[in-house]
């Protein structure tokens, strides 16, 4: 009796590679020829790979067209072949491929185009967790407030780029002709889920950047201040350290605020 396990694995081979000879164990019957047969189900198992890789890079798709958006999916596919039963992160090496393979890594705009929208895909797909705000935060003592820590919402991002592939995004997702590729200074964008579920995104100052990566690392509040020395007065440095955990808290970007004492999330 063949093993189901070399069977399934005769048969994935053939239909990523084409190379193993699986035409013995199709039954004879009907109208059609086992190799009629076989190419349709091959083409359909392209087809559906193709269509996992232009749902999460559907603005990506935009911007190749047709001809190289078909070239991208054919190498793709031979390159990293699907090795799950789930296609959830079978996208998850596209800018990998971009940035290893020609033609489409003698222009890097089209690698940070592909991490940008899988960026979006993680913070959309992102586990629940409750979130904290401003009422929690008031619940603090002044003495609490230099100990404070947080703990960011699962789906808070950082996307860092070169080149101007978010405003390219922005203009395909409204349909608009896309501006031409400019290499820009280095630049951060946090990537968040909102409270009705919506992805958002938007630029940071680098003082901001640098002030989230400090709680990112479990710093405190008052670690966060001393960082903001560099780039503040120091009559302004509370203010900007609070304006900046009030704005977090404010779009659903804290999950837990923590002190010596305990941890604060709304219910």
């Amino acid at each position: 009796m063949l093993d189901l396990r070399v069977l399934q694995s005769d048969l994935i081979n053939y239909l990523v590679h084409k190379k193993q000879k699986v035409d013995g164990y199709i039954a004879d019957g009907g109208s059609i020829d086992k190799q009629t047969r076989l190419n349709i189900y091959s083409n359909a198992y392209t087809l559906r790979l193709r269509g996992v890789i232009d749902i999460d890079h559907e603005i990506l798709s935009y911007y190749l067209g047709d001809e190289l958006f078909d070239q991208l999916v054919q190498g793709y596919i031979s390159a990293y072949p699907s090795n799950h039963t789930s296609l959830r992160d079978f996208c998850s090496n596209v800018p990998n491929y971009l940035k290893d393979n020609p033609p489409f890594n003698e222009y890097p705009v089209i690698e940070e185009l592909a991490r940008f929208e899988q960026t979006l895909l993680f913070a959309f797909d992102a586990s629940d967790s409750t979130t904290a705000n401003m009422l929690d935060l008031n619940k603090l003592s002044i003495e609490d407030w230099p100990d404070i820590k947080i703990r960011f919402h699962p789906s808070m991002q950082l996307f860092e780029n070169h080149y101007n592939c978010v405003e390219i995004w922005q203009a395909l997702k409204q349909k608009r002709t896309p501006p031409e590729v400019q290499k820009c200074d280095h630049s951060t964008w946090v990537i968040w889920r909102n409270a009705q579920r919506i992805t958002e995104f938007r630029s940071l100052e680098i003082s901001e950047l640098e002030s989230i990566q400090t709680f990112l690392k479990g710093g405190s509040l008052s670690d966060v201040c001393e960082q903001l020395q560099s780039h503040y007065p120091e009559d302004e440095i509370s203010k900007v350290a609070v304006t900046y955990l009030s704005d977090w808290l404010n779009r659903n970007q804290v999950s837990i605020i923590i002190t010596q004492k305990n941890s604060l999330t709304s219910q």
